[in-house]
């Protein structure tokens, strides 16, 4: 078997993963929200027959 929590753990003996403190990734972009209505209101049709 192996072990589940070693001791130490393989990135931090390598060296090449200096990330101290810095974000791995850039920030999201902000992206302007225009609201759209999907579905219009419902109103009576008069050539669709109701159940």
């Amino acid at each position: 078997m192996y072990e589940m929590y070693p001791d130490t753990w393989h990135v931090a003996e390598d060296g090449h993963h200096d990330t101290a403190g810095r974000p791995r990734r850039r920030a999201r972009k902000d992206h302007r929200v225009t609201p759209v209505v999907l579905v219009p209101q419902s109103t009576p049709d008069p050539t669709r027959p109701t159940a």
